[in-house]
């Protein structure tokens, strides 16, 4: 039986807040995030309060052996499912819909939860008090100028974190696409779940799609010389996959007929990770 670890402890804000989010979406971009396997051979129990801590040990990634069990790939998927969910906070900010960005601002508490100890061990500064900050903030005022301020602030700590890992490795073909893999699993395990009875039912969860697309997307430029030294027609293949995702998305409130199936979005991101490997 794999161990669990209680959401209690993660949740410097409202525990009430959970409820906004559900723990279907938090479990699953934690459970993505550290092994990218798992969402579909353990379903989640939607009425539990705790998250499946995956076994790292059991990790098969879609691409390169050589960064299965790589400590870096999980704690850069990690920053990155919070950039995303950030991200898409942003929009909606921006769009005055703060009701509607709050549950993405307390899933990356959650996931920064899983965070704290490799935070530790590199020597980064933690994370928390910006995050925490904005939160308060989005909750009790969300007109105040400061938001803009304190979302800044959360995204500087975050690059402050990535940057813990050497550039050159962050920056190298079978490395980037591994993290790349993970956030666009997350992206399709999300994007499936909003979808019931070909109808867009789940608003969080298409957002929370959206966010993880949108920073793929943005993530991909970073190694794309790398991908297209080692073969073009891959870097060609992968980069117009990833625009195609993003035309699932048309606005960030979710469509009532989906633009794209759940079967076609899954397609787009298994010739992704197809493409990746041959990058090994």
């Amino acid at each position: 039986m794999k161990p669990k670890q209680n959401l209690r402890r993660f949740l410097p804000f409202d525990r009430r807040s959970i409820s906004i989010v559900g723990t279907t979406t938090l479990s699953l971009l934690v459970s993505i995030a550290c092994h990218p396997t798992s969402t579909s051979q353990n379903p989640i129990d939607e009425t539990s309060t705790e998250i499946e801590t995956a076994n790292p040990s059991q990790t098969k990634t879609a691409n390169s052996t050589t960064f299965q069990s790589d400590p870096d790939v999980n704690y850069l998927t990690l920053l990155s499912l919070i950039k995303g969910q950030l991200r898409v906070a942003k929009e909606l900010l921006v769009e005055g819909k703060a009701d509607r960005a709050e549950p993405h601002i307390v899933t990356s508490l959650t996931l920064y939860g899983d965070l704290q100890t490799q935070l530790k061990e590199r020597n980064v500064p933690e994370l928390e008090a910006p995050l925490q900050q904005l939160y308060d903030l989005v909750k009790s005022s969300p007109d105040d100028p400061q938001v803009q301020t304190e979302y800044k602030a959360s995204m500087e700590a975050i690059d402050t974190a990535i940057a813990a890992i050497p550039s050159s490795k962050r920056q190298s073909a079978a490395f980037g696409m591994a993290v790349i893999d993970r956030i666009l699993e997350a992206a399709k395990q999300a994007y499936e779940t909003a979808i019931s009875d070909e109808k867009m039912a789940g608003e969080i969860e298409y957002q929370d799609a959206q966010g993880l697309i949108l920073y793929a997307n943005e993530l991909y430029p970073d190694i794309a010389e790398s991908v297209k030294q080692q073969d073009r027609t891959s870097h060609r293949e992968i980069e117009a996959y990833l625009e195609g995702l993003t035309t699932a998305f048309p606005s960030d409130n979710p469509p009532e007929t989906p633009a794209m199936s759940s079967e076609q979005f899954a397609e787009m991101v298994d010739k992704i990770a197809e493409n990746a490997r041959k990058l090994e």
